[in-house]
């Protein structure tokens, strides 16, 4: 795979004309309808192609590093990730790259915690208006839940709903979502944790989550 092929590095997915790779001095950001946006430095860009090409991550890898992009991007955080291995050659030496290797050692895979993250992305989804129904394609948006298949996302709606938080329907071709007044009660206290944990200072050798994401930490080293 090489970068003008305009695939995703991360769930291999093909991209349209219009979410074609941009490159910025040697920085290379992706626009995928199932990731979202992140970039990469050059290096980390062939890092992550040969990651790809050889060891590959599986189907539910690559649901935990979309899901935990797209999270940050729907709670808030305005800086786009960048994924890279090693400071960049003529840059400021104050750059942060996170490692796809972190994302995954720190997205939470308990199903507590997942059913728990996947409420507060429909939380933020629904924009303040008790009572919408929120719709997500069944295609691309299930990172939003951490799921790599239907099935699973089924599972983890089904456990929202058996907890009293949601409801939904499946269609063929999109989940329906509701939350219900027990849903909202349990999403703001969520949500107040993560607005009180966000005046946190953040460990000297990791950048603070510039959003309201409490467990999804954004783990980042120094190039």
């Amino acid at each position: 795979m090489r970068l003008h092929e305009n695939v995703c590095l991360i769930c291999e997915r093909p991209l349209l004309d219009s979410q074609k790779t941009s490159r910025v001095h040697d920085r290379y950001y992706y626009t995928c309808p199932h990731c979202g946006r992140f970039g990469v430095t050059g290096l980390g860009s062939l890092s992550l192609e040969w990651k790809s090409n050889n060891l590959r991550w599986d189907a539910k890898e690559q649901a935990l590093i979309a899901g935990w992009i797209r999270s940050r991007a729907l709670r808030g955080t305005d800086d786009v990730p960048l994924f890279g291995y090693s400071q960049n050659k003529g840059g400021t030496g104050a750059e942060r790259f996170v490692y796809p290797e972190d994302v995954l050692n720190d997205v939470p895979r308990a199903i507590d915690d997942q059913l728990r993250e996947t409420l507060i992305n429909l939380g933020h989804l629904c924009d303040g208006n008790l009572g919408k129904w929120v719709i997500l394609n069944r295609e691309t948006d299930l990172p939003l839940c951490f799921a790599a298949n239907i099935d699973e996302a089924a599972l983890v709606f089904q456990g929202l709903q058996d907890d009293g938080h949601i409801k939904y329907e499946l269609t063929m071709s999109t989940i329906r979502v509701q939350l219900t007044i027990g849903g909202w009660r349990y999403f703001e206290r969520l949500r107040a944790g993560d607005e009180s944990n966000k005046q946190q200072p953040a460990p000297a050798a990791a950048v603070a989550p510039s959003g309201p994401v409490r467990n999804l930490v954004s783990a980042s080293r120094n190039g």
